[in-house]
């Protein structure tokens, strides 16, 4: 008796506790995603660091910072979902630089001692992981601050994002 109480209990409770799961919201919905966010500030300079565009057909580009003139690989893109249990992204291609040479990094304009020159950029599509859906990245809002001149802005998998534009295709032109 004791065991079909136990078992019992332990079922409702999965069941109760799920469904307050299953409910919970990331407070940031689709609309509200759609843009441009970039990490750390909100203010752009002469380029942008990394940043995620999001589009209302469920697309997604993350470009990484422009500042690094080092790393082939640029940026990539893919898939998102947006539910209650979070961002799911799945990346289908990745955009690389092939080909370049590495020359010394100019004092003052560039950060890094070597930056790669040259070369072309070529999208690489690549199997999208299907393991990607089921593993969200936890989304959330947070307090705007005052720094930021009020932009709205996400914490996306820990780190903060502030969102530029309405537009995902509003800096495409300035890259």
């Amino acid at each position: 008796m004791r065991t079909i109480v136990s078992v019992l209990l332990l079922g409702i409770s999965t069941l109760v506790f799920g469904q307050q799961g299953a409910n919970r919201s990331s407070g940031v919905s689709r609309q509200q995603l759609i843009g441009v966010w970039q990490e750390g500030s909100a203010t752009v300079g002469d380029a942008l660091r990394k940043n995620f565009q999001f589009f209302s057909d469920g697309r997604f580009v993350l470009n990484f910072s422009q500042y690094n003139d080092i790393s082939a690989v640029r940026g990539l893109g893919g898939q998102y979902r947006l539910d209650s249990s979070g961002l799911f992204l799945i990346a289908d291609y990745r955009k690389e630089i092939v080909g370049g040479t590495f020359e010394k990094g100019n004092p003052g304009v560039e950060s890094e001692e070597f930056v790669l020159t040259g070369g072309k950029l070529q999208t690489i599509r690549q199997k999208p992981d299907s393991d990607s859906y089921v593993d969200p990245y936890l989304i959330s809002p947070c307090k705007p601050e005052k720094k930021a001149g009020g932009h709205p802005c996400v914490v996306i998998n820990y780190n903060t994002y502030y969102k530029l534009n309405d537009n995902p295709q509003f800096y495409d032109k300035k890259k």
